[in-house]
């Protein structure tokens, strides 16, 4: 790195930092409170110029990296109990820091907007490519940032706030919120019929969160080789 570049970089790094603070709650509450007219604002901006794209708020992949990473913080698990416990040197190594851990995360909970994405590009006319992944996978990137942080939170901090039986409801309302914007999701981008979109709303999250489990599994549940 060219020393004399050092100041530019860090004061861009500072930049895109402050913006990030001021940008994501924005763009949580837009996600939440109005999700169609905002996975229809992801659409338009992924077919701008990529540097004038999101102006407004946050790049999909930033927005879902934050809230894992956010979430990550109130995790109830210990990493150096899970260090520990990981019986090859692969899962001990992801929970070697909190920052493996939380990259380890992040990776991991993209396989659920790529569910999303691949099933919708799967039962769309055409050929899978590059371009045609970039729209699904932005706005699948745009549910599963709220979803991710909710569930999240809950799983830290749900039952101390709310107890058991709070926590299950507030789950319950969590997930009421994913099915309908994942119904959304297919119904406005697709000429599928209701049920399918139903189903595949049923199906995105499901399939994603066991790959989830899939991956979790493969870092600390194989026993190492004698």
């Amino acid at each position: 790195m060219d020393i004399f570049n050092l100041p530019k970089v860090i004061e861009q790094g500072i930049y895109d930092v402050m913006m990030w603070i001021l940008f994501f709650p924005l763009t949580l509450g837009r996600m939440i409170i109005r999700p169609r007219k905002t996975l229809a604002y992801v659409r338009e901006q992924a077919l701008e110029d990529p540097d004038l794209a999101f102006t407004d708020a946050m790049r999909p992949a930033i927005f879902l990296a934050i809230a894992i990473i956010i979430g990550n913080f109130f995790s109830p698990d210990d990493f150096e109990t899970l260090r520990k416990a990981a019986p090859n040197e692969f899962g001990k190594a992801i929970y070697a820091t909190w920052m493996t851990a939380a990259a380890f995360s992040v990776v991991a909970a993209c396989l659920i907007p790529l569910v999303g994405a691949l099933l919708l590009d799967l039962l769309t006319p055409g050929k899978i490519t590059r371009a045609t992944m970039r729209i699904p996978f932005d706005q699948q990137c745009y549910i599963g940032a709220p979803s991710t942080l909710a569930f999240a939170l809950l799983a830290g901090v749900g039952a101390q706030i709310f107890g058991v039986i709070g926590s299950l409801g507030v789950a319950s309302a969590l997930s009421a919120w994913l099915i309908g914007v994942e119904y959304v999701y297919f119904r406005d981008n697709s000429e599928l019929s209701r049920i399918i979109c139903m189903g595949l709303a049923l199906i995105t999250p499901s399939v994603g969160f066991s790959l989830f489990l899939a991956a979790g599994i493969m870092a600390i549940g194989f026993p190492a080789e004698p």
